[in-house]
């Protein structure tokens, strides 16, 4: 019988966490569960996902011939489409449908998805030959399949490290536009109930309210019967090339026994030193109208290692606006976030420490795609769907999803009338009022445990 709870996996550097299952004869109430849960996410916290040097062995070439040049869109529909059976997979928040190809790449077959944007509604519609849910929070889960793996992706502007309201102490975390999803959207996970679940959001969020979002998630998997695992991993380390930490949080269903109980999250192959850099996916002849002057100043970078993100001038704090963003980066590290807000600048391929600083070259798209390693027809198969059509307005109370698709623009009109902008804030108070309901009375809990 076991009487650890949290586990912890050292392995080239690389720490997993775990919260195994608990003793039969425990309850899940106990305020110990609360102890366990804080010590894993401490851990986590003071641990970052970097593999050694020594493992970085997977080559460009394998990168290229199976993912960018190998891999097509139209490879992936055929997926989705080819008979027999395969692992049913949900997908909300879709979004770009990033999650989704390489849920396809690997074997599952797509039964349902949520994606407000109607463009990109369009474009799942095409990839998996099924409709597309709109609202996530107003889907009747009650008559859909409860699949095998569920993919959670919940927008992260609310508990990222640059957005402005986490910088400048405005509402934010569970409090924000949208971080409420990341608490409300365990509704849709306890109706499916399905046998893995994936929650991915931004690394800060442990930073956030001294990570009481992140708490309440993994005390309601908990609650669910799921053994949750947990860690901070780096995109670099898996081969994109962009300056990235996730909180990935992996639920598996105790009816999967050990299987679940043992999952350990994978190990990238790259190092920080043994690295992709931007400088191996930027386009080879720049186009000057992306050519940039600003008033930069130079500074020291972080870090110089090809696995980190170098930051060589800036001309302003934060990250700036997509149309101009404050940093400059130097092409032998990584590739900044691009974000929905966000894009990101490099120096000339040319520039060197000491070098006179001032101009600087927007990353376009293209360059982004194939940081993230998407098959080369990604941006020509999704443009098709970018055109802006009638009724194209967001469904529900998200804000705009784009990811890397910040610079592909659409130029939507009013979301409406003065009545359908009066009913979307009421939709949008009443979710904050049940989110801060249910949220409230964990917090009161956890600080009963406490002793607070």
């Amino acid at each position: 019988m076991e009487n650890e709870r949290t586990e912890k996996l050292s392995m080239n550097n690389l720490v997993c966490f775990s919260l195994s299952k608990m003793n039969d004869d425990c309850h899940r109430d106990d305020p110990s569960d609360s102890h366990h849960i804080k010590e894993v996410m401490k851990d986590i916290l003071e641990h970052r996902a970097a593999p050694s040097a020594e493992e970085a062995f997977v080559t460009s070439n394998v990168i290229l011939e199976g993912f960018r040049e190998g891999g097509s869109m139209e490879v992936l529909k055929a997926r989705q489409r080819r008979n027999g059976p395969a692992y049913s997979y949900i997908s909300l928040f879709t979004g770009g449908m990033l999650g989704m190809m390489s849920a396809l790449r690997v074997g599952f077959k797509n039964v349902m998805s949520t994606e407000i944007i109607k463009p990109f509604k369009r474009a799942i519609k095409d990839l998996t030959g099924i409709g597309c849910h709109g609202d996530t929070f107003a889907v009747d889960y009650s008559s859909i399949h409860s699949p095998c793996y569920m993919q959670v992706t919940t927008e992260c502007p609310d508990y990222a490290r640059g957005s402005t309201v986490v910088r400048e102490g405005m509402l934010h975390g569970v409090d924000g536009e949208s971080g409420w999803q990341l608490i409300l959207v365990m509704e849709p996970i306890s109706q499916l109930m399905p046998l893995i679940v994936e929650i991915e959001m931004v690394a800060n969020a442990l930073a956030i309210h001294d990570g009481k979002e992140v708490a309440f998630v993994m005390e309601k998997l908990h609650g669910l019967k799921y053994h949750v695992h947990a860690a901070i991993v780096k995109m670099q380390s898996y081969g994109d090339i962009i300056g990235k930490e996730r909180l990935v949080v992996v639920g598996c269903h105790e009816c999967l026994g050990e299987h679940g109980r043992n999952h350990r999250i994978p190990i990238g192959d790259y190092s920080d030193v043994v690295s992709f850099c931007a400088r191996d996916v930027i386009e080879k002849s720049l186009d000057e109208s992306n050519a940039r002057y600003f008033d930069d100043k130079e500074i020291a970078p972080l870090s110089q290692m090809a696995g980190d993100l170098q930051v060589v001038a800036r001309k302003g704090y934060g990250q700036g606006f997509s149309a101009s963003p404050h940093a400059s980066c130097n092409l032998d590290g990584q590739m900044p976030t691009m974000t929905t807000h966000g894009n990101g600048r490099h120096q000339p391929p040319d520039w060197k420490e000491g070098d006179p600083v001032g101009k600087s070259y927007m990353f376009t798209m293209e360059d982004a795609s194939r940081a993230q390693n998407l098959p080369d027809d990604y941006i020509s198969y999704m443009k098709r769907f970018v055109e802006k059509k009638d009724g194209d307005e967001d469904e529900g109370s998200k804000g705009n999803r784009y990811g890397i698709w910040s610079k592909i623009r659409i130029c939507y009109g009013p979301i409406g009338d003065e009545h359908s902008r009066v009913s979307r804030c009421s939709i949008r108070h009443r979710r904050n009022t049940r989110c801060q309901n249910e949220f409230g009375t964990f917090i009161h809990s956890r600080r009963e445990m406490d002793g607070i």
